[in-house]
């Protein structure tokens, strides 16, 4: 299977301005950012988020409580304080822009397999396990940020994180402004240990550069290694020049509230994320520890190639369950796989 995980500088191609949203329950309410990243573009409002719909409740469902305690959430910066909207018609790369904040909540990019011809993409993934910027400037997000994403494997066992899985290399040795334009970024030659495959290579690139876009820095993104340029990642792919975000590595959609393993109270859950589907059509289900569904329904998100927020509520009584969210396959039961794309992550619902 061929990917383009990455774009360089110049390169031409087709493109469209897509629309990327992410959106984090915080107290029981959604809160949405819509955002297109590029270099050259003008200022855009976020717009309102789309309203769920479709959703239904569980055979016994439980009274719905308060909403959940914060303490045990995972809020993502509220996008008055600390996001920002461009558009660029070059590059439409869907991203999450945060401004330098104490205390807030990074995001990075991982892999997931898609049981589809799509095969392995990004996903966006934030939670409070993740590092948490400390320090100020315009760039302290991201060198916290790519920190994480060298040192921190995938809580998902659904993702997959190859950075992590090399020794030595959780660390970045530089992050700044280029004089021309876009972010430099300098790794460690130890960041490279391992072998990933050229497929996997690029992908581990890509999930770099938009984890870059994603925390206040600017494409296009330049990778130099041990404060060289031409370094050559794992040996299979060449770092010789600026690289831009591609929609092309994107998985269809992904669940960012709850994040995995989170524990919640019983009652009522908002689940909140991005996808793009056919006709803009999002199914999710909710499973018990036995595989049993308990409650699903549909939602609505972007749709045909651009990227939209999604959020749907469902009660909960105490128990472990694994939230599934998917767009369903078009194509007939001998045409192909039946999931275009998915996404889960487990929560423990607490009394």
């Amino acid at each position: 299977m061929s990917t383009s995980p990455v774009t360089t500088q110049g390169r031409g191609g087709p493109r469209w301005v897509v629309v990327a949203a992410v959106t984090v329950a915080v107290v029981a309410v959604a809160v949405v950012v819509w955002l297109l990243v590029g270099g050259s573009g003008d200022d855009a409002a976020a717009p309102e988020p789309s309203p769920a719909s479709g959703t239904s409740a569980p055979p016994s469902p439980a009274p719905p409580s308060p909403a959940p305690d914060t303490a045990g959430a995972s809020p993502v910066p509220s996008p008055d304080t600390v996001s920002t909207v461009a558009t660029d018609a070059a590059t439409a790369a869907p991203t999450v822009t945060a401004t330098v904040t104490a205390g807030v909540p990074l995001v990075v990019w991982h892999q997931r397999e898609q049981d589809s011809p799509d095969g392995v993409r990004l996903v966006l993934v934030a939670d409070r396990a993740l590092a948490e910027v400390a320090g100020d400037g315009p760039l302290a997000a991201v060198r916290a940020a790519l920190d994480t994403l060298l040192s921190t494997p995938a809580a998902d066992p659904d993702h997959a994180n190859p950075w992590a899985a090399g020794d030595g290399g959780g660390a970045v040795l530089d992050v700044r402004e280029a004089e021309s334009g876009g972010t430099v970024v300098d790794l460690p030659v130890e960041a490279f240990d391992g072998s990933v495959g050229s497929e996997g290579a690029a992908l581990a690139v890509a999930a770099l550069v938009r984890t870059v876009v994603s925390n206040g820095g600017e494409a296009p993104v330049t990778v130099l290694v041990d404060g060289e340029q031409g370094a050559e990642a794992w040996g299979v792919l060449s770092l010789d020049e600026p690289l831009e975000p591609d929609t092309a590595d994107l998985a269809g959609g992904w669940v960012l509230d709850p994040y995995e393993g989170q524990r919640v109270p019983a009652g009522l859950l908002t689940v909140s994320g991005t996808a793009t589907a056919f006709e803009a059509n999002v199914l999710w289900e909710v499973l018990d520890e036995a595989g049993d569904q308990v409650d699903a329904g549909f939602t609505t998100a972007g749709a045909n190639g651009e990227y939209g927020p999604f959020t749907f509520d469902t009660t909960l009584r105490p128990g472990s369950y694994t939230v599934r969210v998917y767009e369903e396959s078009m194509a007939g039961p001998d045409e192909g796989v039946p999931v275009v794309w998915e996404d889960t992550t487990r929560v423990e619902v607490v009394g």
